[in-house]
């Protein structure tokens, strides 16, 4: 899967956003993720090094509405680097990359490899549609405002749906759930990362560390941002803060 790049923005022919497309109705569940609580009942036993990061700022951010558009190359690169820098002792064939098939993820994500010596085209490069952007229903092409009382309502109740067939937070953390579980079974001892959007992270923070999924948005990240997971304390440390 190749990016083609433009003067003033990243852009990627043919896999554009696939949010438009109705793919959230009905979801079958396994028993496990249908039944999976605020709080998980024990945190994750990993044998990964996970990171997360967060797609580099895009149009969309700064027209204020819910939707894929490209974005910022400069926060991609900055977030590459700080990757090869933390994780620079480790060979590239232990790192593996799976992104979600947004196009602003993918170009987030194939820039940042490039910076571990990782192309978009090798075996450890991924699209795994379990990063997807949480799908917000009838909000979707909206004004970004309209994520304030979604995340209201989220605190109350992590299978609260947004109007439309919106996502609740228990089935992206039920979808994090899964794509973790086959990671760890197919890989041991290798660093992971996940490059993602803002909610689907915050989720899958609050998944991985056992903490309440009601919470998820205490520990939000910015966009173009690298965390680690703390695999002795199950928190997310920010690279700044690995010294």
């Amino acid at each position: 899967m190749a990016a083609t790049f433009c003067a003033t923005h990243l852009c990627l022919p043919c896999i554009q956003r696939p949010l438009l497309r109705k793919r959230l109705a009905p979801v079958c569940l396994s028993s496990r993720e249908a039944s999976l609580p605020s709080k998980p009942k024990q945190a994750v036993s990993l044998t990964n090094e996970f990171w997360l990061l967060r797609h580099g700022r895009s149009k969309a951010n700064e027209l204020g509405i819910i939707v894929s558009l490209p974005e910022g190359k400069l926060q991609a690169e900055e977030a590459g680097k700080k990757l090869a820098a933390a994780i620079k002792k480790k060979d590239k064939s232990q790192i593996y990359i799976y992104c979600s098939p947004f196009s602003r993820t993918v170009e987030t994500a194939v820039i940042a490899a490039r910076h571990l010596g990782i192309s978009e085209h090798d075996a450890n490069f991924q699209i795994a549609d379990e990063l997807r952007e949480r799908f917000f229903g009838s909000f979707e092409l909206q004004s970004h405002e309209n994520y304030v009382p979604v995340w209201t309502q989220d605190q109350a109740s992590s299978d609260y749906q947004p109007p439309g067939d919106g996502e609740s937070v228990a089935q992206v953390a039920a979808r994090i759930w899964k794509l973790c579980d086959r990671i760890e079974q197919e890989h041991s001892g290798c660093t992971v990362i996940l490059v993602s959007h803002g909610d689907t992270l915050s989720i899958a923070w609050a998944a991985l560390t056992d903490q309440s999924l009601l919470d998820n948005r205490k520990h939000g990240l910015v966009t173009g941002e690298v965390r680690l997971l703390d695999a002795k304390t199950h928190a997310f440390r920010e690279v700044n803060d690995l010294s």
